[in-house]
C-alpha cells in the first residue's frame, strides 16, 4: 500500500501499468541485488519475498536465503525493494540501481520480530520532510493522563517522507507526527495484530499553527483582574485533557495564539481558578475569530444547615464544564460573580471540618433592580453518626459516604476514635460505607430523619486486591484496556487498567462473591463478563473476544438501559469509551451501537428483568437491534 501512494504519484494507477505492454520488459532480470541479515535470534527461512516497484508498477518475486545472506534477480534499472520475512518487521530498501548483468551488494540489513507500521508525512511548502518525526502511543482507555499519552516509540521521516515503526508488539495504537512548529492535522489510531504490517492509507498532513483569536467581554475578570486563557487538546482514546497553554488575556479582552490544526478545549478563567466559559472546538484554516460574551451575574447568599450556619468553601457548576468557587464566613454569608443566571448545582466543603456534600440544586434568577441575584444554599436538618471499627473492635480513621439512588451525596471523614458525624441531610432510605487505606466496610442501610440522628456502626475489614491477567483467545496480552466493574457490596462503578503483559488488579470489598465487568481495549469489542472472586490468590485470567458484531440499542427519555451477558449486567454507560470533546464513540440519531463481541445479550430498561427485556444474538459481523424504547411509552 506504501508503494502504491507513491504510483498515485508519479502517474497513473499501478494495476494499469502492469498491464502494459512494457511491464514484462520493465521487470525482466537483468541484474542482482544482495545482502546480509544480522544475526537473528531464530532460524532463517530458506526464501523471502520481495516487492519490485519502478515507476509506478510493482511486482512480487521469491528470492532465496542461504546462511543470512539473501539474492534477488531484479531489472537493471533503479528502482524501491521492500524484504518481507515470516515473523519479522519489513525492510525498505530506496532507489537501488544495481549494474546491468551485474551485482549491487546492499549490505547489512537488521530484523526485528514484531509487527510494523509505515506511512508518508507531507510538510507545508519549503518545511524539509527529514526534520518531520513520527509518534506513536499506546491508546490506553483508561489509567492516568499520563499512561494515556505514553510514547512507545518515535522515528525520524526520511528526506521522501518516509517513516517506519519496526518491532511493534500488537496492541492499539495513536500516531501523530510534527516538524518544528508544524503538526499532524489529526491522530490517526491504529491496531497492530501480530507481525503484518499495517500501512496507513493516506499520508499524515503538517500544517503550520492557525492563528486563534478569542475576544472576550467584559474585558476583565471580576475584581478588574485580566481573564486567565486556558488551552487544552483531549487526549485520544481516553477522557484527559493534555495541557497546550495558559495565559492571561490583554486588558481589552484580547488573546491570540498560534495553534496547530486540530480539537480543543478553551476555558475562560479567573486567576483564582473559576472557570466562567468552557468550549470545545476544531481549528483549521476556516477557523473565525472567537467572541466570547460573558452575562455576569452578581449574587449574595447564605449557607446553612437547617438553622446552622456554615463557614465553607463553594463551587457552582453547570454540566457544560463551567465551575466558580466562592466561600462563606462564619456566619455563613458570601457573595460573588457568576458568569449568567440558571440552575446549578453547587458543591459545598466545609473550612472547619472534614465534611463535604457534593449537588445541592440552586436556582439563580437575575433580579430586575439590579440587586445582586439571592443564592442561598440551604441543607435540610437530617444527621447520621456513629463510628468505623476494625475487625477488633479499634476505631479507624476513614472516609465514610453516603449514597442515595446510587449516587455519593456527602462524605465525611472519622476521627483517630473512628467516631463521625454527617449533617445536612434529607429525610429518606440511605446507604453508608466507609474505605481506609487498605480496609473497607460493607455498604449499610440506613433511614436518614430530621426528628432524630441516626446511629450506624461500621465495620472495616480489610480488602481483597484481586490481581489477573487479560489475554485475547489467541494468547496476546491486552495492553492499555479499561476495566470497569460493579458489584453488590459496593455502589460506585470501579475502574482498573492493564498494564503491559496484560496485567491488573482491583480492590474489592472481603465479601465479594464476583464482579460484572465491562472490558474496553483499542482494537478489540467491549467484553462483558462475570469475574468470580475466588478463595485462592491464583490470578484472575479474563479472556477477550476477537470476533464481533454490531449491537444498537434505540434510546428513549426516561429509559437508562442494562445490558446482559455471561451471566453479567451493567449499565449501557458502562460501555461507553471515555471521551473529553463531544459524545462517546457510537452514538448516532437513532440510538447507540455498540461493537461487542459475539455472543446471546440481554437488553433490559431497567437492572432487574422483566417482560420489557428484548434477548438477541449478536453473531460475528452482524448487526442487531435491540429495541426497548416500547417499555419507555407504557411508563406512567
Amino acid at each position: 500500500m506504501l508503494l502504491g501512494l507513491i504510483a498515485a504519484r508519479v502517474a497513473a494507477a499501478c494495476a494499469l501499468l502492469l498491464a502494459s505492454p512494457t511491464t514484462a520488459d520493465v521487470f525482466s532480470p537483468a541484474a542482482t541485488i544482495t545482502g546480509t541479515f544480522a544475526l537473528s535470534d531464530g532460524e532463517l527461512p530458506r526464501e523471502l519475498t520481495a516487492r519490485v516497484q519502478i515507476n509506478g508498477a510493482s511486482a512480487e518475486i521469491t528470492c532465496p536465503i542461504e546462511k543470512r545472506v539473501w539474492r534477488c534477480r531484479v531489472p537493471a534499472a533503479q528502482f524501491d525493494l521492500r524484504l518481507q520475512l515470516p515473523e519479522y518487521a519489513p525492510i525498505y530498501l530506496w532507489r537501488q540501481q544495481p549494474p546491468s548483468g551485474g551485482v549491487l551488494n546492499a549490505g547489512e540489513q537488521r530484523l526485528e520480530r514484531g509487527g510494523s507500521i509505515a506511512g508518508w508525512i507531507e510538510s507545508p511548502r519549503g518545511m524539509k520532510l527529514a526534520d518531520a518525526e513520527a509518534a506513536l502511543r499506546v491508546r490506553s482507555l483508561g489509567g492516568t493522563g499520563e499512561s494515556s499519552l505514553m510514547t512507545a516509540m518515535t522515528t525520524k521521516a526520511d528526506s521522501r517522507g518516509f517513516f517506519q515503526f519496526r518491532g511493534v508488539p500488537r496492541g492499539a495504537y495513536a500516531i501523530s507526527a510534527h516538524a518544528g512548529d508544524a503538526a499532524s492535522s489529526a491522530t490517526i489510531e491504529v491496531d497492530v495484530d501480530g507481525v503484518r504490517e499495517a500501512e496507513l492509507r493516506d499520508p499524515i498532513r503538517l500544517v503550520p499553527p492557525i492563528a486563534l483569536d478569542v475576544r472576550i467581554s467584559p474585558h476583565v475578570a471580576p475584581g478588574a483582574r485580566p481573564w486567565k486563557v486556558v488551552l487544552q487538546r483531549p487526549v485520544p482514546g481516553s477522557n484527559f485533557r493534555a495541557p497546550v497553554t495558559e495565559s492571561a488575556a490583554g486588558d481589552d479582552g484580547s488573546w491570540r495564539y498560534r495553534a496547530p490544526v486540530g480539537d480543543y478545549v478553551l476555558l475562560i478563567a479567573e486567576q483564582s481558578g473559576s472557570v466562567h466559559h468552557r468550549e470545545e472546538l476544531h481549528v483549521d484554516e476556516s477557523t473565525p475569530p472567537i467572541s466570547i460574551a460573558l452575562s455576569l451575574v452578581e449574587v449574595a447568599g447564605r449557607v446553612k444547615a437547617g438553622t446552622r450556619p456554615l463557614k465553607a468553601k463553594l463551587t457552582f457548576s453547570m454540566k457544560d464544564g463551567t465551575a466558580v468557587g466562592l466561600e462563606s464566613d462564619a456566619d455563613g454569608q458570601f457573595s460573588g460573580v457568576l458568569p449568567r443566571a440558571g440552575k446549578w448545582n453547587v458543591r459545598v466543603r466545609l473550612v472547619d471540618e472534614r465534611m463535604y456534600f457534593t449537588a445541592v440544586p440552586v436556582e439563580i434568577r437575575q433580579p430586575e433592580n439590579g440587586e445582586a441575584a439571592n443564592a442561598d444554599v440551604t441543607l435540610p436538618g437530617g444527621a447520621v453518626r456513629g463510628k468505623v471499627s476494625d475487625e477488633a473492635g479499634k476505631g479507624v480513621e476513614a472516609d465514610v459516604q453516603l449514597f442515595r439512588d446510587g449516587r455519593v451525596i456527602a462524605v465525611t471523614a472519622s476521627a483517630h476514635s473512628g467516631e463521625f458525624s454527617l449533617y445536612g441531610l434529607a429525610d429518606g432510605a440511605a446507604a453508608i460505607h466507609a474505605e481506609a487505606d487498605d480496609a473497607e466496610s460493607a455498604l449499610v442501610p440506613v433511614q436518614v430523619s430530621e426528628a432524630s440522628d441516626a446511629i450506624v456502626n461500621l465495620v472495616a475489614a480489610r480488602s481483597r486486591r484481586l490481581r489477573g491477567f487479560a489475554t485475547t483467545r489467541s494468547g496476546s496480552p491486552v495492553t492499555g484496556a479499561l476495566i470497569r466493574c460493579v458489584a453488590p457490596t459496593f455502589l460506585e462503578q470501579r475502574e482498573t487498567t492493564t498494564g503491559s503483559s496484560g496485567e491488573f488488579t482491583i480492590a474489592i470489598p472481603p465479601q465479594t462473591p464476583a464482579l460484572d465487568c465491562v472490558v474496553l481495549a483499542g482494537g478489540l469489542p467491549a467484553t462483558i463478563t462475570r469475574m468470580p472472586v475466588a478463595s485462592t490468590s491464583s490470578p484472575i485470567q479474563l479472556v477477550i473476544d476477537e470476533t464481533f458484531g454490531t449491537l444498537k440499542i434505540p434510546l428513549a427519555a426516561g429509559i437508562r438501559p442494562y445490558v446482559g451477558h455471561d451471566g453479567a449486567v451493567v449499565s449501557l454507560s458502562a460501555l461507553f469509551q471515555p471521551r473529553v470533546t463531544g459524545p462517546p464513540p457510537g452514538f448516532t440519531s437513532g440510538g447507540y451501537e455498540a461493537r461487542v463481541a459475539a455472543g446471546a445479550y440481554d437488553v433490559c430498561p431497567e437492572r432487574v428483568p422483566s417482560d420489557g427485556c428484548r434477548h438477541v444474538l449478536v453473531a460475528p459481523m452482524s448487526y442487531v437491534t435491540a429495541d426497548i424504547t416500547s417499555h419507555a411509552e407504557k411508563r406512567p
